[in-house]
């Protein structure tokens, strides 16, 4: 009975623990997609100074 009791909490340990890593994960390309959109908009501020001049 306590076998099962202490597989049943590792299952669940290991379950949050991927939990959080996906969560991790998602944050930083989350985070990445941020940046990328920041440099679309730098290149993109570029164009048009170069347009300008």
């Amino acid at each position: 009975m306590l076998i099962i009791v202490i597989g049943g909490l590792f299952k669940v340990k290991t379950a949050y623990k991927v939990l959080l890593i996906f969560c991790k994960h998602s944050a930083v390309s989350g985070q990445r997609s941020a940046v990328s959109g920041q440099w679309s908009v730098v290149s993109g501020q570029r164009s048009a100074v170069s347009f300008l001049y």
